[in-house]
């Protein structure tokens, strides 16, 4: 198979860049740029665990400063209430969703809600 050239290997990152749901070493057409492809994965792969790890910690020091958490001698306290929070507001707005896409009011949502919790 013909090498690619630089602007197809460009366009081929950025369509995986776009929407990196396949192994893009593994691109049909692009077997002789493998070892480069492979590199490329796994720097992206590194840079987006890094965003993630960077945005999981700067959640993690909101929290601990709402709750009054000391860190790092609280990080699994945070951590838990981090999932809490996420979770709640993951079923907020699929309830939001819910409630849209079927004629209900939203401000009916909380009317004469009472709550077990103080």
């Amino acid at each position: 198979m013909a090498k690619k050239t630089q602007e197809e290997l460009y366009r081929l990152k950025q369509d995986w860049l776009s929407d990196p749901c396949w192994d893009i070493e593994d691109t049909d057409g692009f077997e002789e740029h493998r070892e480069e492809l492979e590199a490329f994965h796994k720097e992206q792969s590194q840079k987006w665990e890094k965003i993630a790890s960077d945005k999981h910690d700067a959640n993690l020091k909101v929290v601990a400063e709402e709750f009054g958490f000391e860190l790092p001698k609280h990080n699994k306290a945070a951590t838990s209430i981090l999932r809490l929070l996420k979770t709640v507001e993951r079923l907020e707005s699929d309830l939001g969703f819910l409630m849209d896409n079927s004629g209900i009011r939203r401000d009916r949502l909380y009317e004469n809600r009472t709550s077990r919790f103080k």
